[in-house]
């Protein structure tokens, strides 16, 4: 429609709101048949070997925007030994992003957040801890602290 009709910014602006909504719904979409997948034993893994604090980077490049936006504070520490991991990049991927989405939408205005990776023994922590002390953050997120858990394939 923008191609062939001139819009004003406004038009525009809610155009450009309708494509990004409807490729998150299929990205939802895609999500839900990936989930119907694992339930019934048909996911395949794609096992490779990921430069851990780059995809987190990439996921968080998402919320950049949102973040200033918001005035929220974002700070992200990875522990030295934290680099490469065997994992279905993926899969990661898509729960980094639902925790931090989550964080985002829960974390108050002029609040901090907190992304840290580390390694627990065999396993890969990834920690996304925000703040708050309004009503929403309380009832949901109460100084949350949300933990993916990733063993490393070999």
């Amino acid at each position: 429609m923008l191609r062939t009709h001139p819009a004003d910014s406004t038009t525009r602006k809610y155009i450009n709101i309708i494509k990004s909504n409807s490729a998150r719904m299929q990205n939802l979409i895609q999500q839900m048949i990936e989930f119907r997948k694992a339930e019934t034993g048909h996911l395949r893994l794609k096992i490779e070997r990921i430069d851990i604090p780059e995809l987190v980077k990439l996921v968080v490049d998402n919320f950049i925007e949102i973040l200033e936006e918001k005035k929220i504070h974002l700070t992200m520490s990875f522990s030295p030994e934290v680099l490469f991991w065997q994992t279905d990049r993926d899969s990661v991927e898509k729960v980094v992003f639902n925790l931090i989405s989550n964080a985002v939408k829960y974390t108050p205005p002029d609040e901090n957040l907190e992304v840290k990776v580390e390694i627990n023994g065999p396993l890969l922590l990834i920690r996304v801890t925000n703040t708050g002390n309004h009503e929403i953050a309380r009832t949901f997120a109460p100084h949350s602290h949300h933990f993916v858990i990733v063993q490393e394939f070999h």
